[in-house]
């Protein structure tokens, strides 16, 4: 019988010592998830932080941006490419949502040379949405332009000459009036 006791006994030290080791196993797992989780919050935490940073960084350049310093800057751009007078009456505002837009007030788009004095074009009101990423490589790619109270003077001289064929790009075909 003593015998017995003692396998048994040896038996149930065999077992405490398989659920020991299981146990302390089970305890390196638990502490290896633990860093894992702490590691995913720290990152997560991180993550928030930039977002933040970000959004703070574009509440700050929104605040001190003013694009209206750029009005002789774009007009001369105009003329350079056009070869006519851009005119920008009102303020010039810069809008974030739903894209990054110039919002301007009244603007007005003078006449082909060899026409009348009159605006080739007028709007009360216009606004150009332009694509985000290729500002950051100094390129300027225009979404759309939405033009409110839009009047335009389209002329024919009796050669055919349209007061609107210089803005095509070359070799395209000549829209008809």
């Amino acid at each position: 019988m003593k015998g017995m006791f003692n396998r048994l006994a040896g038996l149930l030290l065999l077992f405490l010592l398989q659920q020991y080791k299981k146990s302390a196993l089970d305890f390196a797992q638990i502490e290896a998830a633990r860093a894992y989780i702490g590691g995913v919050r720290i990152a997560r935490r991180a993550y928030w932080q930039a977002a933040l940073l970000i959004v703070a960084l574009l509440a700050v350049f929104a605040l001190t941006f003013d694009a209206n310093r750029y009005k002789p800057e774009i007009q001369a751009l105009v003329k350079e490419q056009t070869g006519r007078e851009l005119s920008i009456d009102g303020k010039i505002n810069l809008s974030f949502y739903p894209n990054i837009a110039l919002q301007l007030g009244q603007v007005k788009l003078g006449n082909a040379t060899g026409f009348a004095k009159e605006s080739f074009a007028e709007a009360e009101n216009a606004r150009v949405a332009v694509q985000f990423l290729p500002l950051l490589e100094q390129q300027l790619k225009i979404n759309d332009v939405h033009l409110q109270g839009l009047k335009l003077n389209l002329h024919r001289v009796k050669s055919g000459k349209t007061n609107w064929q210089d803005l095509l790009p070359e070799g395209s075909s000549q829209a008809t009036a």
